[in-house]
Protein backbone atom coordinates (compact mmCIF):
# COMPACT_ATOMS: atom_id res chain seq x y z
CA UNK A 1 0.00 0.00 0.00
CA UNK A 2 1.58 3.34 -1.00
CA UNK A 3 1.68 6.58 1.40
CA UNK A 4 -0.75 8.44 -0.76
CA UNK A 5 -4.01 5.40 -0.78
CA UNK A 6 -3.56 5.55 3.43
CA UNK A 7 -5.73 8.98 3.54
CA UNK A 8 -8.57 8.00 0.78
CA UNK A 9 -8.77 4.05 2.72
CA UNK A 10 -9.21 6.20 6.68
CA UNK A 11 -11.71 8.87 4.36
CA UNK A 12 -13.44 5.57 3.00
CA UNK A 13 -13.63 3.77 6.50
CA UNK A 14 -14.84 7.07 8.20
CA UNK A 15 -17.56 7.74 5.87
CA UNK A 16 -18.92 3.94 6.13
CA UNK A 17 -18.54 3.99 9.83
CA UNK A 18 -20.66 6.98 9.87
CA UNK A 19 -23.33 6.42 7.32
CA UNK A 20 -26.89 4.77 8.32
CA UNK A 21 -29.56 3.23 6.47
CA UNK A 22 -32.34 5.94 5.71
CA UNK A 23 -35.45 3.81 6.82
CA UNK A 24 -38.83 5.61 5.18
CA UNK A 25 -41.93 4.85 7.27
CA UNK A 26 -44.71 3.13 5.02
CA UNK A 27 -48.42 4.18 5.33
CA UNK A 28 -48.76 1.39 8.36
CA UNK A 29 -46.22 2.46 10.19
CA UNK A 30 -47.71 5.91 9.63
CA UNK A 31 -51.20 5.13 10.70
CA UNK A 32 -50.12 3.15 13.75
CA UNK A 33 -48.11 6.17 15.25
CA UNK A 34 -50.95 8.16 14.68
CA UNK A 35 -52.85 5.74 16.29
CA UNK A 36 -50.43 5.17 19.44
CA UNK A 37 -50.43 8.62 19.74
CA UNK A 38 -53.95 9.19 19.80
CA UNK A 39 -54.52 11.78 16.87
CA UNK A 40 -56.23 11.66 14.22
CA UNK A 41 -54.99 13.07 11.26
CA UNK A 42 -58.31 15.35 9.54
CA UNK A 43 -59.97 14.30 6.36
CA UNK A 44 -59.19 16.34 3.75
CA UNK A 45 -61.79 17.35 1.46
CA UNK A 46 -62.73 15.78 -1.51
CA UNK A 47 -61.70 18.19 -4.57
CA UNK A 48 -64.22 19.60 -6.77
CA UNK A 49 -64.59 18.16 -10.12
CA UNK A 50 -65.56 20.30 -13.45
CA UNK A 51 -66.98 18.01 -16.18
CA UNK A 52 -66.18 20.03 -19.16
CA UNK A 53 -68.28 18.98 -22.20
CA UNK A 54 -66.68 20.89 -25.24
CA UNK A 55 -68.84 20.88 -28.30
CA UNK A 56 -66.60 23.80 -29.63
CA UNK A 57 -64.08 22.67 -32.13
CA UNK A 58 -61.27 24.19 -30.56
CA UNK A 59 -58.95 23.21 -28.61
CA UNK A 60 -60.17 25.18 -25.13
CA UNK A 61 -57.96 26.22 -22.14
CA UNK A 62 -60.25 25.98 -18.97
CA UNK A 63 -59.16 28.69 -15.80
CA UNK A 64 -60.71 29.13 -12.29
CA UNK A 65 -61.08 33.04 -11.39
CA UNK A 66 -61.46 33.40 -7.50
CA UNK A 67 -62.95 36.00 -5.62
CA UNK A 68 -59.99 38.68 -5.47
CA UNK A 69 -58.88 37.89 -9.25
CA UNK A 70 -56.35 34.85 -8.46
CA UNK A 71 -56.90 32.59 -11.56
CA UNK A 72 -56.08 28.58 -11.53
CA UNK A 73 -55.69 27.09 -15.25
CA UNK A 74 -56.98 23.84 -14.49
CA UNK A 75 -56.54 22.32 -18.14
CA UNK A 76 -56.94 21.92 -21.80
CA UNK A 77 -59.92 20.07 -23.48
CA UNK A 78 -59.38 19.01 -26.83
CA UNK A 79 -62.27 19.94 -29.56
CA UNK A 80 -65.71 18.10 -29.42
CA UNK A 81 -64.55 15.94 -26.56
CA UNK A 82 -65.53 15.38 -22.85
CA UNK A 83 -62.82 15.79 -19.92
CA UNK A 84 -63.22 15.91 -16.13
CA UNK A 85 -60.73 18.99 -14.73
CA UNK A 86 -60.51 18.68 -11.23
CA UNK A 87 -58.85 21.86 -8.48
CA UNK A 88 -58.70 21.19 -4.84
CA UNK A 89 -61.47 21.75 -2.42
CA UNK A 90 -59.29 24.76 -0.49
CA UNK A 91 -60.19 26.91 -3.48
CA UNK A 92 -63.84 26.28 -3.00
CA UNK A 93 -63.65 27.33 0.78
CA UNK A 94 -65.87 29.84 2.81
CA UNK A 95 -68.78 29.89 -0.11
CA UNK A 96 -66.29 32.25 -2.25
CA UNK A 97 -67.61 33.11 -5.36
CA UNK A 98 -65.98 31.33 -8.18
CA UNK A 99 -66.20 31.59 -12.18
CA UNK A 100 -64.88 29.65 -14.99
CA UNK A 101 -63.23 30.74 -18.24
CA UNK A 102 -62.98 29.08 -21.34
CA UNK A 103 -60.42 30.48 -24.22
CA UNK A 104 -60.10 28.81 -27.54
CA UNK A 105 -56.70 28.31 -28.50
CA UNK A 106 -55.83 30.82 -31.74
CA UNK A 107 -59.60 32.60 -30.85
CA UNK A 108 -60.07 36.03 -30.17
CA UNK A 109 -63.37 35.20 -28.58
CA UNK A 110 -63.88 34.52 -24.19
CA UNK A 111 -66.16 33.07 -22.57
CA UNK A 112 -66.11 33.72 -18.58
CA UNK A 113 -69.14 31.73 -16.64
CA UNK A 114 -71.61 33.67 -14.30
CA UNK A 115 -70.24 33.60 -10.81
CA UNK A 116 -70.84 30.77 -8.75
CA UNK A 117 -70.18 29.10 -5.36
CA UNK A 118 -69.23 24.95 -4.96
CA UNK A 119 -69.21 22.78 -1.71
CA UNK A 120 -66.14 20.55 -1.76
CA UNK A 121 -67.49 16.71 -3.13
CA UNK A 122 -69.62 19.07 -5.80
CA UNK A 123 -69.75 18.51 -9.49
CA UNK A 124 -69.45 21.67 -11.60
CA UNK A 125 -70.18 21.41 -15.21
CA UNK A 126 -68.88 23.55 -18.35
CA UNK A 127 -71.03 23.21 -21.60
CA UNK A 128 -69.61 24.61 -24.15
CA UNK A 129 -71.23 25.65 -27.25
CA UNK A 130 -70.23 25.20 -30.92
CA UNK A 131 -70.10 28.87 -30.96
CA UNK A 132 -68.52 29.95 -27.40
CA UNK A 133 -70.46 32.37 -26.31
CA UNK A 134 -73.14 30.18 -25.80
CA UNK A 135 -72.05 28.18 -23.30
CA UNK A 136 -73.06 27.63 -19.88
CA UNK A 137 -72.18 26.02 -16.10
CA UNK A 138 -74.17 24.38 -13.66
CA UNK A 139 -72.87 23.56 -10.29
CA UNK A 140 -74.84 19.48 -8.81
Amino acid sequence: MTARMVPVLLLAVAAHACARPVRIPSAGDTAAAAERAGSRTPARAPDVDVVVENHNSSDVTVTLQGAGGRRVRLGNVSGSTTRTLRFAAELAAASQPLSLIAHPIGARETFTSERFTVQPGQQVVLTLGSRIGQSSVAVH
